[in-house]
């Protein structure tokens, strides 16, 4: 009885793994980004399904040359024959991209299923792959941190070819950023708080609010300069009833753009501070309150041993707002030392109700990043009451410094503005301490807690 190859799953990663680093032609075939040009008219997105469709199609390949043999070399000996071409797809960069996979059959007819053609075609299946670190790494075009990572992780040594290429390669991309972003595109994706509690103020089904922070113009718009700039909202409503909260959409929009202007920074190999200045000429408030900020926490200035800072800033509700924050990392926890607030209401009637409403609205802040969740079993919502919906205690407040500088000329809000720019500006700090982002909340679910 003659023996039908199967590829498993482990096998099929174990080649998937070997064949990203083996030899330099792979990685020179995977990583085609030194043609400036090219980058100049293509958008990463697009770069990185072109890139992947020819990486997968390539690594498949290679697979059924292990199983059946090359086309023009047959082997007599083998069990398995090539049995044509099959359109399918993978996800990449979170698209269906359509390729063509080889299809291979036994001598006893039966189909044989390529192992890694069932890993790339689910995304599940992707994260059991370096194939999410390559994305990870082109995403953030730290391509020599992530060929070191695979090195280290798969014992696989790093080629002299490869680096210099890698090296290439990100320069080019550096000396593309350096220029000067030209675009930015922001994709919303949830629930509308207005379609379940007042429909009638949809704008043809649109949810403004949903927007907060980035608007074209008026109390909620955008902070930056970008020549081109596209932001939309897919709507997506579950059974699950939203509602208001304190700052409502401004706390995770600050956090969407606030953290990857960060990572945008880090990417073109600029310091966070300098990199927002040059992208919002001719905003004089926006700037005023960003610079307070990063004066006084002495952003020019070396911090202490062990603390690292971030910043961030918004427009909300007609006033212009701003925060440094000193962190230090020990393991899981995390020690806020200081927040710098300032804030720009046009008219301060009472500068020392406007300093507790920051000092106040940072505990809204920091809870719902470090610890508050809303989770639904059996139909209802698990949290009750605070013994289940945590809030941190004193000992875990930071010391909070506010700077309250009323230009005058508008009313702008004092009590929701300032909870957004808390939350980015200590993520913006433990990226800075840790070298890694944090994309779900609260941090909790990730063994990560306050000190």
């Amino acid at each position: 009885m003659k023996k039908t190859y199967q590829i498993s799953r482990r096998r099929a990663a174990e080649n998937f793994r070997k064949f990203a680093l083996a030899s330099p032609t792979p990685i020179q075939l995977t990583f085609p980004l030194t043609d400036v040009a090219e980058l100049a008219q293509t958008s990463l997105g697009d770069l990185l399904r072109s890139v992947g469709k020819a990486f997968i199609e390539t690594v498949m390949e290679t697979e059924v040359e292990q199983l059946a043999g090359k086309r023009s070399q047959p082997d007599p000996e083998r069990n398995i024959y090539r049995w044509g071409i099959e359109d399918g797809y993978c996800i990449i960069d979170g698209q269906r991209v359509p390729i063509q996979r080889p299809r291979l059959r036994s001598r006893t007819k039966k189909e044989v299923p390529l192992g890694s053609y069932e890993m790339f075609q689910r995304s599940s299946l992707l994260g059991e792959t370096v194939w999410q670190k390559i994305m990870l790494g082109l995403t953030m075009r730290s391509y020599k941190e992530v060929v070191q990572q695979f090195a280290d992780a798969y014992g696989l040594e790093k080629s002299t070819t490869c680096e210099h290429f890698v090296e290439a390669s990100r320069k080019k991309l550096k000396e593309l950023l350096e220029r000067s972003l030209t675009g930015l595109s922001i994709r919303l994706s949830g629930q509308s708080i207005l379609a379940h509690v007042f429909p009638q103020n949809l704008q043809n089904g649109k949810d403004m609010l949903t927007f907060q922070g980035l608007w074209p113009q008026g109390e909620h718009a955008f902070n930056y300069n970008i020549a081109n700039v596209m932001i939309d909202h897919a709507m997506h409503n579950p059974h699950v009833p939203p509602g208001f909260w304190r700052g409502v959409n401004i706390n995770q929009n600050c956090i969407f753009v606030e953290c990857f202007m960060d990572e945008l920074a880090k990417a073109a190999g600029k310091d966070p501070l300098e990199f927002r200045r040059k992208l919002m000429s001719g905003m004089t408030k926006n700037l005023a309150v960003l610079n307070a900020v990063a004066e006084k926490i002495g952003w020019d200035k070396p911090a202490p041993a062990g603390i690292h800072r971030g910043l961030a800033h918004f427009n909300a509700f007609a006033s212009y707002v701003a925060a440094a924050a000193e962190v230090s990392v020990s393991g899981n926890k995390v020690k806020i030392h200081r927040i710098v607030a300032s804030t720009d209401p046009g008219y301060a009637v009472n500068p020392a109700q406007i300093e507790r409403q920051i000092a106040g609205s940072f505990v809204y802040g920091l809870s719902a990043l470090f610890y508050q969740e809303c989770t639904v079993k059996d139909g209802a919502i698990e949290q009750a009451n605070f013994d289940t919906y945590n809030s941190m205690r004193i000992a875990e407040m930071p010391k909070v410094e506010s700077i309250v500088m009323p230009s005058g000329g508008f009313w702008g809000g004092v009590g929701e503005p300032t909870i957004c720019v808390a939350a980015p500006a200590v993520l913006n700090a433990y990226a800075a301490a840790t070298g890694k982002r944090m994309r779900t909340f609260p941090l909790k679910n990730h063994d990560i807690f306050m000190a």
